[in-house]
């Protein structure tokens, strides 16, 4: 992305600010010394908006910010202003699911779109090389690398590219106030590409499991897919941080049963508002693939009710709308 649209983001935020318009702003910022690394970056004064940045690697879904045990737009509100947020096609949906749950009021948002290609894998990136990097870059085609022994690389781009990217249709968000100018339109793809999906669900129940257990027995509970994922809504109410119970039917073990059932408690709950954003398999430490199971539900509800999360500010989700006798009859 060119200067040019970056300080375009940038004076939109503080022209935002000055005018009153939103009492705080969040967005991204560059991490010194750490090539390809992005953090979050909330704008409170004017000048805090000289280091705002956009580029493919933000890879972040700022929206978990605005609910859930962060819940920074609940302390903002006092002021009685909208709150700004940056967000991309992926993150915007999970504000749509929000929304139409009555989680949260659009006019309390402010929303800078930004188009997206997919967002880098830097720190998979980083990993990888046998010497450190002094400077990243991306110009849209390839991944350019400057390393600390002077040496020179470059990379094709889309095999660093976020897993969440690699099935993703929404270049986009469909619902903004102001959406930054695009240096090198994109078009959505027609049709996502979900045969990989439905090729493992027409797999024999045996290997499923094997590949699920597999992967989910290096599970520490950590809940940090939990902690960052933006559909999670319920705060200090989430049944995991109740071990204290008298009779606690979840313990907090390494133990595969335990494991197991918090996983498929937590994924029952997200079942119709999941979209995919990518955020729990970015914050597991372990790197368990864990949007192949997102992705699968998503391929069920589509199948059953022609309908994915976050499309819609208005459209109820289908698990809303049965009725305790369809339950009951079937």
């Amino acid at each position: 992305m060119n200067k040019s649209i970056i300080e375009y983001l940038r004076e939109s935020v503080k022209e935002a600010l000055d005018s009153g318009k939103i009492s705080a702003f969040i967005g991204f910022r560059k991490v010194e010394g750490i090539p390809g690394k992005r953090t979050v970056h909330i704008c409170e004064k004017t000048e805090d908006a000289d280091t705002l940045i956009y580029d493919s690697f933000c890879v972040h879904n700022l929206t978990r910010l605005l609910w859930g045990k962060t819940d920074y737009l609940k302390r903002l509100k006092k002021s009685r202003q909208k709150i700004g947020i940056l967000v991309k096609g992926c993150d915007a949906r999970s504000i749509m699911v929000s929304i139409a749950e009555n989680k949260i009021d659009r006019h309390d948002l402010w929303i800078i779109g930004v188009h997206c290609a997919g967002v880098i894998d830097a720190m998979k990136l980083r990993d990888s090389l046998d010497t450190d990097a002094k400077k990243i870059t991306d110009d849209g085609k390839s991944i350019q690398l400057n390393l600390i022994d002077g040496s020179e690389m470059k990379l094709e781009r889309n095999d660093w590219l976020s897993a969440k990217c690699l099935h993703c249709s929404t270049t986009k968000p469909d619902d903004f106030d102001v959406l930054l100018p695009d240096d090198e339109p994109r078009k959505s793809k027609d049709n996502l590409d979900l045969d990989w999906v439905e090729d493992y669900v027409e797999k024999p129940f045996t290997l499923r499991k094997d590949f699920i257990q597999e992967h989910l027995s290096r599970c520490t509970m950590c809940f940090a897919c939990r902690d960052a994922c933006p559909g999670c809504h319920c705060n200090e109410n989430c049944v995991m941080d109740k071990q204290k119970l008298p009779e606690p039917f979840l313990h907090k073990s390494h133990n595969l049963k335990d494991i197991l059932t918090y996983h498929f408690i937590h994924f029952f709950h997200l079942a119709d508002r999941c979209t995919n954003c990518g955020e729990c398999t970015r914050a597991c430490p372990e790197e368990i693939p864990l949007v192949v199971i997102t992705e699968q539900l998503k391929l069920l509800q589509r199948n059953a009710w022609d309908f994915e999360a976050g499309r819609s500010a208005k459209l109820a989700s289908p698990h809303s709308l049965i009725k305790n006798e369809e339950i009951l009859e079937g």
